[in-house]
C-alpha cells in the first residue's frame, strides 16, 4: 500500500510553488474585528479619498483595496494582501451573509449609542452648566447681601442713622446721612 501510494505521488505533476511575495500571506480566517473595520470603511462616502472618473476600471477598487490594507495594518499590526482582502470581502458578502448582517447590527448599535451617548452627555453638560452657574449666582448674590448688611451695620454704628441706598440711573447717587460723600453705583 505504501508503494501504490509513492507511486501516485509520483504520476502527478508537482504544484507550482507560488512566489515569495504570495507566499508570505497565508490564507487566514479574518476576525470579527477586523470585517467590522471592513465594512465601517466601505461604508464612508469617500473612502478612497477621490470621487470621480478613473482611468481603469478596476483603479478605484485598487485604491480602495490598498487603503484597506493600510488600515488593517495600522489598526491590527498585520499586513494583508490585496487579493486575500477581496476574497473576505467576497466570503462576506456571498457565503455568509448572516454574518454581514449581524457587522451591520453591531455598526447599527454604534451608531444609535453614539448618538444616545452624545445626547445624554449634551443634557448633562446643560444640567452641569445650569447648576454651577446658578450656585454661583446664588454665592454672588449671597455675598453681596451679605456686604450690604454689613455696610448698613457700620453705618448705624457710626451715625446712629440708617443708611439710604440710592439705585438711581445716574452715575453718582449721594447718602447725606454719612457725612461725606458716597458713591453708589
Amino acid at each position: 500500500m505504501a508503494e501504490r501510494l509513492s507511486g501516485t505521488s509520483a504520476e502527478e505533476s508537482p504544484e507550482p510553488q507560488p512566489s515569495r511575495s504570495q507566499r508570505r500571506y497565508k490564507a487566514t480566517n479574518m476576525a470579527f474585528e477586523e470585517m467590522v473595520d471592513i465594512v465601517f470603511i466601505l461604508r464612508r462616502e469617500d473612502y478612497d479619498a477621490k470621487k470621480g472618473p478613473y482611468t481603469r476600471p478596476n483603479m478605484r477598487k485598487d485604491k480602495i483595496m490598498s487603503s484597506l490594507v493600510t488600515a488593517i495594518e495600522e489598526k491590527f499590526g498585520i499586513k494583508q494582501s490585496k487579493e486575500q482582502l477581496r476574497k473576505w470581502w467576497s466570503d462576506l458578502k456571498t457565503r455568509e451573509p448572516e454574518q454581514y448582517w449581524r457587522i451591520k447590527k453591531v455598526l447599527k448599535k454604534v451608531n444609535t449609542c453614539c448618538v444616545f451617548l452624545l445626547r445624554y452627555l449634551t443634557c448633562m453638560l446643560i444640567h452641569m452648566l445650569f447648576v454651577y452657574t446658578a450656585l454661583f449666582v446664588k454665592t454672588v448674590l449671597l455675598k453681596l447681601h451679605m456686604i450690604i448688611i454689613k455696610w448698613h451695620l457700620f453705618c448705624k454704628k457710626y451715625n446712629g442713622t440708617g443708611l439710604d441706598i440710592h439705585l438711581g440711573l445716574d452715575n453718582l447717587s449721594y447718602s447725606k446721612n454719612l457725612g461725606m460723600l458716597c458713591r453708589c453705583v
